[in-house]
């Protein structure tokens, strides 16, 4: 079988920071690295011999998918497998419903493997909070897909509670948790150290837009020199890489420019892979912090990992797989990761593994998806594969300790000479040069394809232009016809009518006049 799956890439795909990020305005990732927790595991837990995998890069919800793709789809593939996220937010609902058009198109069974809805905690507690504006987007997107499914696989209770809201049941939607750990069928969670102390190793994770995020990390940040910022947002990696300023909302405990003390000072880490990540993660010594991904990647690695909720979309997914969550609090003082590790209780989150696992694997067999779980179709030949790569280490800032990733970025960059000759961005122009002023000159195709769209787009104004000059003329002989009906009714009115008016009589003159004016016409 033939599965097409939502993805940014592969999990064999090894990329440069830079060609990750030069994929689409978001990365690769999808504007978040987390993503690839979750779509990574998908794609291993499906990834059995009798299937044939293939990432769609994050393109099938593009608004430049036509018919001929969709049909490409249901010819080339047999089932259409889909990991979401926090899909049911209201930035989210132009992609939703791009994606529900496609679905509403296709011949092939969808599987929806792990949706979730997000209200954030200063817009309610309940999913009755959540904004009806999204409500029939939803709805067209759950119709679409349970048209080809048998469930759509939600994260946890509040989706589930908001979906029946809109009138799913239980028929129709199965709470299976987040696909990210299900990626091995087990995972043990140990303290390292007996309490956590100035010399501990930490990673903090967090929404950069939350203040009280912001203010936690610069207390811990003067309390433990051996903590880093672990960054997940494409905006963050823009600034780490290119020293672009951070766009949108952020604390000022976070670094927006690269003047920041934090980014001088390299506290900060970004990972592209979900294995140099946790390898990463595994040397540590406590992980916490509101990003939920940030904190499974410590779990699956074997670290201890505290989830301060900010969030329905952490929060219910915390309390599925039994994860230790706090809700944000109030003060920023209040969050102290002493206590955190100290309060951190694993033995639910042990508990519950087997039997989370079982409801997932059931659910991907209710859709017809084999999988890695189930005796016959482990896969050591690809875990081996895995296993064997080597992957790129963290993104850190361009303070970090040696020149190679500043070498290698403007390597990247330049790409030699005859690739420069074709720049077109800040170029030296002559004012006086032949057509074709460079020696043995050959047009990329990148040449090529922005000439092509710079002539289409002068094709479509000229056309624009033209169109709108043709209902122009139009509009005047138009005018011009009514105009030249009136002159003839009133002459015909002048002649017959006030014959009896006499000749020299204002009205007679103006008539005249009126006359003259029609034959000039």
């Amino acid at each position: 079988m033939k599965i097409l799956i939502r993805a940014g890439k592969r999990p064999e795909d090894v990329l440069s920071p830079e060609a990750a990020f030069q994929r689409s305005r978001n990365g690769v990732f999808g504007a978040n690295v987390g993503n690839l927790l979750f779509s990574n595991a998908v794609y291993r837990t499906l990834n059995v011999p009798q299937h044939s995998l293939v990432a769609d890069a994050l393109t099938t919800d593009k608004a430049t998918v036509d018919a001929a793709h969709i049909a490409r789809i249901n010819d080339e593939f047999d089932h259409f497998a889909i990991p979401l996220a926090n899909a049911f937010r209201p930035s989210f609902i132009p992609v939703l419903d791009r994606l529900s058009a496609v679905i509403e198109r296709l011949d092939i069974p969808v599987t929806v493997i792990g949706v979730g809805a997000q209200l954030a905690r200063t817009s309610g507690e309940g999913f009755e909070d959540l904004p009806a504006s999204m409500h029939d987007s939803v709805v067209r997107f759950m119709r679409a897909v349970l048209a080809r499914s048998a469930k759509v696989g939600v994260r946890g209770e509040f989706t589930r509670g908001y979906l029946e809201s809109l009138g799913f049941g239980a028929e129709h939607v199965e709470v299976i948790g987040c696909p990210s750990l299900f990626e091995e069928s087990e995972y043990r969670i140990e303290k390292r150290v007996p309490a956590l102390t100035a010399g501990s190793a930490l990673a903090f994770n967090a929404v950069p837009s939350v203040d009280v995020f912001g203010r936690a990390f610069a207390l811990h940040r003067k309390r433990f020199p051996d903590l880093h910022y672990v960054q997940q947002e494409h905006r963050e990696l823009a600034l780490l890489m290119w020293g672009e300023p951070v766009e949108g909302g952020i604390s000022h405990h976070f670094p927006r420019t690269v003047d920041h003390p934090v980014y001088r000072e390299d506290r900060l880490r970004l990972f592209l892979d979900p294995a140099p990540w946790r390898a990463y993660l595994a040397e540590r010594d406590f992980s916490f912090g509101g990003r939920i991904h940030g904190n499974i990647a410590a779990l699956t690695a074997g670290t201890p990992a505290v989830v301060v909720s900010h969030d329905s979309r952490t929060l219910e997914l915390a309390e599925y797989h039994r994860i230790p969550v706090v809700k944000l609090p109030e003060t920023a003082e209040e969050i102290r990761a002493e206590a955190l590790y100290e309060d951190a209780d694993y033995t639910g989150f042990h508990a519950v593994q087997r039997e989370n696992l079982e409801r997932y694997t059931a659910f991907l067999a209710a859709n017809g998806l084999d999988h890695i779980h189930a005796p016959g179709n482990e896969n050591p030949d690809y875990a081996r594969e895995l296993a064997e790569i080597s992957y790129g280490g963290a993104v850190r800032s361009l303070h970090a300790d040696g020149m190679d990733a500043v070498i290698g970025r403007l390597h990247w960059l330049w790409q030699g000479i005859d690739t420069d000759q074709y720049r077109l961005e800040g170029r030296f122009e002559p004012p006086f040069v032949p057509r074709r002023d460079h020696a043995n000159w050959e047009p990329t195709p990148r040449v090529l394809r922005k000439e092509i769209d710079r002539a289409r787009t002068e094709t479509r104004d000229a056309e624009r232009r033209f169109a709108e000059l043709q209902r122009s003329a139009a509009q005047l002989e138009a005018a011009q016809e009514r105009l030249a009906a009136e002159v003839e009714e009133l002459r015909r009115l002048t002649t017959r009518r006030f014959a009896w008016i006499p000749e020299h009589s204002i009205i007679r003159r103006a008539a005249r006049r009126i006359r003259g004016a029609g034959r000039s016409s």
